[in-house]
């Protein structure tokens, strides 16, 4: 946000932020929220007048890759599978009941 929106935040805006929010607001809190989110507001205007222009987005702030080992495909034979399943029934793995 600009400056612009902050001079523009009415008493109607809070009204609609506190009934999005499902907040009942009294006078006195809405006088106090208005200063604050104001103040909030402003603090955004300053955040947006900083020079980005050259500097390239960030998607996530450690610099981390996959830490998993690639996904490489084996041939193997179904005899070399069956052989490693703990239950089975000839050629048919065996596993709970499921309901």
């Amino acid at each position: 946000m600009n400056k612009s929106n902050v001079k523009t935040f009415s008493k109607t805006d809070l009204e609609n932020i506190a009934r999005l929010a499902k907040l009942d607001l009294s006078n006195s809190e809405k006088a106090a929220f208005s200063k604050e989110l104001k103040t909030i507001f402003m603090q955004f205007g300053k955040i947006n007048e900083a020079n980005t222009e050259d500097v390239p987005p960030t998607y996530h702030v450690l610099d981390m890759t996959n830490p998993l080992r690639p996904d490489e495909s084996v041939n193997s034979s179904s005899e070399e599978i069956l052989k490693i399943i703990p239950q089975k029934k000839e050629r048919f793995v065996k596993a709970p009941r499921i309901l």
